[in-house]
């Protein structure tokens, strides 16, 4: 989940009958609630740390168990009567439902990281999710300025979320086995998996996965039916293919990514090789993309990486050429 959401839930829960040192749980609550994204600032050693580092150790189990550990002695600075035993619990837990939170959309996390380093993600929501982060924002609004008893009013906030949390598991399951039935025609060895969709926790993105090609479709588990499907060759590995594959950046991005989809083109001698993440950016859009370029004889000239990127349209692949002419 986003960094705001796990705030959130970190003061909702602070609102659950804490009566001894008020000030010390909501602090120790909230911080070990968004802590684990301290391994956002892996970003600063590049894109290829980011992707490599990002939901690693301080989102594993060892990790939470670490911060706990510096999150009470840090506590314990600020508040000298806090119980060191309790603020360690509470930083626990809250480390712990961090790691939940996270496990439920389709990011992926390295909950046992460093011993394992298989990212997990269940699917169920997105990363930002209304239907989680609002009922946790009109809780804290209710409790502040109406007055409502924190204790019921978190107590109801939280069962909504994690009543419609686990209605999305529910769904998540039958949409996944929805999609394995209505690929059987195909008459291929297939795997297919399902995303979440943003507006609504009937349909879901579905990627069905041949050894020739993916398909990507809209399903809506009420009426038992895909639409829209869109069909995606996998293209045959070239020389500059292999090469750009050689990039530390290719490389960390490969091992993240879970639908890659290749795409390559040359352009007035330079050979522009990009794959599409088809597990991100769903309908028209490209998610989590790498692109790398290279010369003819076969050296990376330019890199790139985002998460929402635009298609390589003639106007941007002759912006892009120019930029590398222009160094």
């Amino acid at each position: 989940m986003d960094t705001l959401t796990h705030a959130l839930t970190g003061a909702v829960i602070s609102n659950l009958g804490f009566k001894k040192d008020t000030a010390a749980v909501t602090f120790t609550l909230v911080t070990a609630s968004v802590l684990p994204d301290i391994d956002w600032a892996s970003r600063f050693f590049g894109i290829a740390a980011y992707l490599k580092y990002h939901r690693s150790f301080t989102h594993s189990l060892p990790g939470v168990i670490f911060l706990a550990m510096i999150l009470t002695l840090i506590v314990k600075l600020f508040f000298r009567r806090a119980d060191s035993r309790m603020t360690f619990l509470l930083s626990f837990f809250g480390g712990l439902f961090h790691l939940l939170m996270d496990l439920i959309n389709p990011y992926g996390t390295q909950v046992f990281y460093p011993f394992l380093s298989e990212r997990y993600a269940w699917n169920w929501v997105t990363v930002v999710d209304l239907f989680i982060t609002m009922p946790l924002i009109i809780c804290l609004l209710l409790i502040r300025y109406l007055r409502l008893s924190p204790v019921k009013t978190a107590s109801v906030a939280l069962g909504f979320v994690i009543l419609f949390i686990s209605s999305k598991g529910i769904c998540h399951q039958i949409a996944l086995k929805e999609l394995e039935e209505l690929s059987r025609p195909l008459e291929e060895t297939f795997k297919v998996a399902v995303y979440p969709d943003f507006f609504s926790p009937f349909v879901w993105n579905g990627v069905v996965e041949t050894d020739r090609a993916y398909r990507i479709v809209r399903l809506n588990i009420l009426r038992s039916e895909w639409s829209n499907p869109q069909d995606y060759i996998k293209p045959e590995r070239t020389e500059f293919t292999q090469l750009a594959e050689k990039s530390l950046l290719v490389k960390t991005y490969l091992k993240f990514a879970r639908h890659p989809l290749l795409y390559y083109q040359e352009v007035d001698g330079y050979h522009f090789v990009s794959w599409q993440d088809l597990s991100f950016g769903l309908r028209g859009k490209r998610g989590l993309v790498a692109l790398v370029i290279l010369d003819d004889s076969g050296e990376i000239l330019y890199e790139h990486f985002s998460f929402i990127d635009p298609k390589l349209r003639p106007e941007r692949v002759k912006r892009l050429i120019e930029k590398i002419a222009n160094r």
